[in-house]
């Protein structure tokens, strides 16, 4: 109240410098009676012709926030009744006792609230009022953000009355900078999580199954941080490297000595005596294997191997109902001892497909028809 008469003395006349303490103390002290209002208004009569003052004029409202200067808000928005304050909290507006209430106006100073934390006082502002207020109430704020649909770094600049964002800018930043590559080193974590469910991975940890290294584990930031200076953004390029780099060096913590080559020891597809390839499957808790139907195996007398012979492929042999009809390790066992037995209900049950009797030479063909 002191404040907000302090402004009206040094902005206005005499004369109407009584009219708008007589308005003020009327509209923000409803309480005062009658005889303590004309004696407090005396009070400050005298006071007047004491001090020389100005003539700026100002609105009753810019003077009203020079002393609520902490009690400013913004609406929450023009489907909403609330007000977001300049500590964050949310209010909601009494449509009963704020009845000239408009939430496409931005700033507004809330003056009182009743017992349910409703507000039921509150009168509008306009923000280049805010920039006339001593101390100075704005601030800006400059921070670093992800931008997941760019797949970059953003710098946000805000301007700032306590909690309230009055304006943001996001901009990309121009160079990089620590804190730019902490961001990028952080997302870029999340890829190489990512990574662990490949099946590159897989067969990495099915090699360290056969060697004897202590596999020392690798921090992500000796990996990460070469890839990000004077970088502001991940590409795919860069996420290309960053995954040859991290399996190559995985690689050389489990097979120090190169004794195994990835490609041609632990391939990720197999291929068929037709030229076909299928997906190798790499779990680190089981051999390795892959399924197709039965017929793509005819022609082969042996089990697959890998690691230079020292696992074998697990096979998962498909009927035509895409069910396994075997499981095996040995698929020359499987061609002598247990194909022939199931050869006469399988040419029963699925005559349009191709039932050899001796499938170990026979000629990949999954139905009659392919045949030449």
């Amino acid at each position: 109240m002191a404040r907000i008469l302090v402004e009206a003395h040094n902005c206005h006349t005499d004369q109407d410098f009584l009219d708008v303490v007589n308005f003020l103390i009327s509209y923000l002290d409803n309480g005062r009676d009658k005889r303590n209002r004309m004696r407090l208004l005396k009070q400050i009569g005298l006071k007047i012709k004491q001090t020389a003052r100005a003539t700026h004029h100002k609105s009753l409202e810019q003077m009203i926030l020079t002393g609520f200067s902490d009690r400013i808000g913004r609406s929450r928005g023009e489907k909403y009744f609330e007000i977001i304050t300049k500590q964050g909290d949310t209010l909601k507006i009494n449509k009963e006792s704020c009845t000239h209430f408009d939430p496409r106006h931005y700033l507004w100073i809330v003056l009182d609230i009743n017992h349910k934390n409703e507000v039921t006082k509150i009168i509008p502002i306009e923000e280049e009022w805010l920039y006339d207020l001593t101390p100075f109430p704005l601030s800006e704020e400059i921070s670093y953000l992800w931008d997941e649909k760019k797949q970059s770094v953003m710098k946000v600049e805000r301007l700032m009355l306590g909690k309230i964002i009055l304006s943001e800018a996001k901009l990309v930043p121009q160079i990089s900078n620590e804190v730019i590559v902490n961001i990028l080193t952080e997302e870029a974590l999340k890829f190489l999580n990512n990574l662990h469910q490949s099946q590159e991975y897989e067969r990495l940890m099915v090699l360290k199954n056969l060697t004897t290294a202590k596999v020392t584990m690798i921090d992500p930031k000796e990996i990460l941080c070469p890839f990000f200076q004077g970088q502001v953004s991940i590409s795919d390029e860069v996420k290309n490297n960053i995954s040859a780099y991290y399996f190559s060096s995985l690689k050389s913590r489990i097979d120090p000595e190169n004794i195994y080559d990835l490609e041609k020891d632990f391939p990720l597809n197999f291929k068929l005596s037709d030229k076909r390839l299928i997906p190798i499957h790499y779990e680190k808790s089981m051999d390795p294997w892959l399924e197709s139907y039965i017929q793509d195996f005819y022609g082969l007398t042996e089990t697959p191997k890998l690691a230079k012979g020292n696992i074998k492929l697990t096979l998962k042999l498909l009927g035509p109902h895409k069910r396994a009809l075997q499981v095996t390790q040995d698929l020359r066992s499987f061609w002598i001892k247990t194909y022939p037995s199931m050869l006469k209900e399988l040419a029963r049950d699925y005559p349009r497909h191709y039932w050899p009797t001796d499938p170990a030479t026979a000629k990949p063909f999954l139905l009659k028809r392919h045949l030449p």
